[in-house]
C-alpha cells in the first residue's frame, strides 16, 4: 500500500534489464545492448570475484560504446582462486555514471552472476575429543551425550525433543518432518478444489503427524545411528507420505539427517518437503551462504545472488497485505542461527532452502490482515530439500509443472551442529 518495492518487482527488474551478459572465458564477457536507441558509454561496469561469499578481487571500468541491438566483448583482469569450500562466483553490476531525470548516479541498471569453475575442497573435520555416551530414559527416550552436548530423542515419535549445548537448550519444540507451509496469494487457484474446499483442508496439512512403525538404534564406528521408518498422516486418514529417516550422531555433536519420502497417491498439492525446527526466543541472528538478500523461490531467484549474508529473523518478514509465506532462501549450503551470545545451530547441505520467521505456519494461515500478526519470541525454521515455485496464478497462468512437486519419491540430506562462537 505504501508503494515500497516488493521482491517480485526486483525479479521483474532483472528480467526486463536492457543489458545481457555471456561468459566466453575466464576473463572475457560478451555484453549485448538491447536498447532501441541508447548506446552504452553512459554506464560503468563493476566486477567482483567472490570465494565462499567473500570478495577476493574487484574492479570497475567504463562500458564501451555499444550500438543498439549490438554486442561487444570486454576483458576483465581476473584470475581464478585455486580452490574454494562452498563456491566461487563472478558478480557483474552496471550502473549509471551520472544523474538522469529518473535516477541518481550509481543506480544499478543491470546485473549478472556467473559460477566460476573452481575446485571445491571441503575442510577436514577435527578428530573428536571424546566418545558418545548412549543411555535409555524409560521406554520412550534415548539420551545421546558428548563432551559438551546432550540430545534427547523420542523413540515414540522418531524426532529430537531436546538439543543442549553447554547446558543451553536449543529447541523450543520437537523437530518434525513436514510438507506444510503457509499458502501464498499465487496459489489461490491451485488450492481450491472443484467442490470449493481448500486443499490445505482436504489434505489435513495442519493435522499431519509423524507416526513411527519401526526404530532401530545402532552404533556404527564412532557414531550412533537411529533409523526410523514411519508415515506422515492425520489421525484416521490415509498416509500422505511414507518415510525412512536416518539420524547419524557423530562424537563432535553433528547430526546428519537423511530422509527418503514416498508420497501417496491422490495428493493434489505438495508445498514442500523438509523439516521444522522451533528454536527458543533469542535465536535471532542469521548467517547463510545461499541466494539472498531478498526472499527467492525456484522460479523467482534471478534477482538474488549466491553469497554470504548476515541478517536477522525479524528482517525476513515481508509485510504482504494478506499474511503468507515469506523469507524463503534457495540454493543454500550453510546456515547458522544463533543468539547474541553466539550459541546456536549450524546447518549444512549441498542444496537446501530455508525459511525463518517469528510467525508459525498456523498463525499465518489463520490471519487475514497484517495487523492480526503478533510476533512470537520463538524462531520457526524450515529446512527443505524441495519447495514449489510461486508462479503467477494470482492473476495469470497456473504454475508451470516443472516448478511443482509432482514426484512420488524425494530424498535429501543435511546436517546440523550446535555451536558456540
Amino acid at each position: 500500500p505504501d508503494r515500497t518495492p516488493h521482491t517480485g518487482l526486483l525479479n521483474v527488474k532483472y528480467t526486463y534489464q536492457y543489458l545481457q551478459f555471456e561468459q566466453l572465458s575466464e576473463q572475457k564477457i560478451r555484453i549485448k545492448n538491447l536498447h532501441d536507441f541508447i548506446t552504452t558509454e553512459r554506464y560503468q561496469l563493476h566486477w567482483q570475484v567472490e570465494r565462499d561469499g567473500k570478495t577476493v578481487k574487484q574492479g570497475q571500468q567504463s562500458v564501451p560504446k555499444i550500438k543498439p541491438h549490438s554486442s561487444t566483448v570486454v576483458t576483465l583482469p581476473i584470475c581464478l582462486p585455486t580452490e574454494c569450500e562452498l563456491g566461487c562466483h563472478l558478480n557483474l553490476s552496471v550502473t549509471e555514471k551520472a544523474d538522469t531525470p529518473w535516477c541518481k548516479a550509481g543506480y544499478e541498471v543491470a546485473m549478472k552472476q556467473f559460477t566460476l569453475e573452481v575446485p571445491i575442497v571441503k575442510k577436514s573435520q577435527l578428530p573428536p575429543k571424546s566418545s558418545l555416551c548412549i543411555t535409555e530414559l524409560g521406554q520412550e527416550h534415548l539420551v545421546i551425550e558428548g563432551l559438551d552436548f546432550s540430545y534427547l530423542f523420542s523413540k515414540r515419535y522418531g524426532n529430537f525433543i531436546s538439543l543442549k549445548k553447554n547446558g543451553v537448550e536449543l529447541l523450543a519444540n520437537s523437530t518434525e518432518f513436514s510438507v506444510w507451509r503457509p499458502a501464498i496469494d499465487n496459489e489461490r487457484k491451485i488450492l481450491l478444489c472443484d467442490d470449493g474446499l481448500h486443499i490445505h483442508d482436504t489434505e489435513n496439512f495442519n493435522y499431519l503427524k509423524n507416526h513411527v512403525y519401526e526404530l532401530t538404534p545402532k552404533e556404527e564406528n564412532e557414531s550412533f545411528v537411529i533409523n526410523v521408518s514411519g508415515i506422515l498422516a492425520a489421525v484416521g486418514r490415509r498416509p500422505l507420505a511414507r518415510t525412512n529417516t536416518s539420524y547419524t550422531i557423530s562424537p563432535n555433536g553433528t547430526v546428519t539427517v537423511s530422509v527418503q519420502a514416498c508420497i501417496g497417491n491422490g495428493v493434489a498439492f505438495l508445498p514442500r518437503v523438509g523439516f521444522d525446527f522451533t528454536l527458543p526466543g533469542g535465536q535471532e541472528q542469521l548467517c547463510y551462504y545461499g541466494r539472498g538478500e531478498n526472499e527467492n523461490y525456484p522460479d523467482m531467484k534471478n534477482h538474488a545472488k549466491i553469497g554470504l549474508y548476515h541478517s536477522t529473523v525479524t528482517e525476513q518478514y515481508e509485510p504482504y497485505i494478506k499474511p503468507q509465506n515469506h523469507g524463503t532462501h534457495t540454493e543454500c549450503k550453510r546456515l547458522s542461527v544463533s543468539d547474541e551470545s553466539g550459541i546456536g545451530l549450524l546447518f549444512e547441505g549441498e542444496n537446501f532452502s530455508f525459511t525463518a520467521s517469528h510467525f508459525s505456519t498456523s498463525h499465518l494461515e489463520q490471519a487475514s490482515h497484517t495487523n492480526e500478526l503478533i510476533p512470537n519470541e520463538e524462531t520457526f525454521l524450515k529446512i527443505d530439500g524441495a519447495i514449489v515455485g510461486v508462479g503467477s496464478a494470482s492473476c495469470g497462468p497456473a504454475l508451470d509443472q516443472k516448478y511443482m512437486l509432482n514426484e512420488k519419491e524425494y530424498a535429501f540430506t543435511f546436517s546440523f551442529t550446535p555451536f558456540v562462537k
